[in-house]
């Protein structure tokens, strides 16, 4: 399975090569991680078959299928959906109803939606900006082990203030 990684995408989350700082380079660092991660994760979720620009599998299946499993609650699928409309591979390239799948995933306890879900906060793609959600979410991914979540959150309280950071602490851990 191909990952797509072209320029629009990364641009579109971390902005121009040219105008990128530090933080942001490490964030582009992150996403191509997250988006192989997500992709991986599709590939395995589904038996490794690809999809078609008509979103059926290469085995028919469809993706009303996989739609079916996320509204019956399957966070697997939801987080899958979600990576399906950031990138556009599919479904169409919606970030609001990726931010849609990755909450439902994200409050099942999925820490890969969490992560995705945060750095979407962070970013305000599919949703305003908000760095205490993103910084809740981004450390309950962290607290499951994913490093990666650790490190965009420290990164993410470089734009907080002390108590931006306290509120984001307690409402990670409601």
């Amino acid at each position: 399975m191909r990952v797509h990684t072209g320029s629009r995408s990364l641009s579109r989350f971390c902005g121009s090569p040219k105008t990128a700082t530090w933080p942001i380079l490490v964030l582009r660092a992150f996403v191509v991680l997250l988006l192989t991660l997500g992709s991986q994760a599709m590939a395995n979720q589904s038996g490794g078959e690809t999809k078609t620009s008509a979103g059926k599998s290469d085995d028919g299946r469809s993706i009303d299928g996989l739609r079916t499993l996320a509204a019956q609650g399957h966070a697997w699928a939801q987080f899958i959906l979600g990576v399906m409309h950031t990138n556009g591979k599919g479904v169409p390239e919606d970030d609001a109803q990726a931010v849609r799948w990755f909450r439902l995933a994200a409050a099942q306890g999925d820490a890969k939606a969490q992560t995705y879900l945060g750095f979407m906060y962070m970013k305000g793609e599919g949703t305003a900006r908000n760095y205490v959600e993103a910084y809740a979410w981004l450390d309950l991914a962290g607290a499951q082990g994913l490093e990666g979540a650790r490190q965009i959150r420290d990164i993410c309280t470089k734009y907080m203030t002390s108590s931006e950071v306290a509120q984001a602490q307690q409402l990670s851990r409601q």
